[in-house]
């Protein structure tokens, strides 16, 4: 990575970077902009990040009052005025908080969330009280339908039952 700044100050043996002035710290695909105040332990890779501080990440674009970015898991946390833009979805959220990874794709967003999402012809703005989105990537089977947890427990039994392992039947 590489910070960036007017005024920072480094600690060599613990790797942290203060942030006395505005500042750019730069890492392959993650750009983040940090405000005074704020802190990033070069060791951990991880940010905490006041005032209306921001992280750029491939095109999705997140600033917030108060954040903490761990770049190792991917997760980023905004709380207060909180706007988060995904260019490639065409989508813009404003919230009170949010919870992000830059790894999975995950994001949930509280606290009066709005999202704003533009199609072809119109843009859509939906409002509740949380919002919850996910790639479908991610799921293992996104087209298999409903899965029935009792049968797939009931698997897992017969097939630890079928290697011998002892299973007690007050714990199922």
């Amino acid at each position: 990575y590489k910070a960036t700044s007017e005024n920072l100050g480094y600690n060599t043996d613990t790797r942290l970077v203060r942030f006395f002035a505005d500042g750019i710290v730069q890492s392959d695909a993650t750009t983040l902009f940090p405000k005074n105040g704020s802190t990033y332990d070069a060791e951990r890779k991880f940010a905490d990040f006041k005032g209306r501080s921001n992280i750029i990440h491939e095109s999705r674009f997140i600033e917030a009052d108060d954040m903490k970015y761990n770049q190792e898991t991917g997760w980023a946390m905004g709380r207060g005025k909180v706007i988060a833009i995904d260019t490639a979805e065409k989508t813009t959220i404003w919230c009170g908080h949010i919870l992000y990874n830059d790894k999975s794709g995950k994001m949930q967003a509280t606290i009066k969330p709005i999202i704003r999402r533009e199609g072809e012809d119109d843009t859509a703005f939906q409002r509740s009280d949380t919002m919850f989105a996910e790639p479908l990537a991610n799921l293992e089977r996104p087209d298999a339908g409903a899965v029935d947890t009792a049968q797939l427990e009931m698997d897992r039994l017969i097939d630890m039952l079928t290697k011998g392992v002892e299973v007690d039947s007050t714990q199922v």
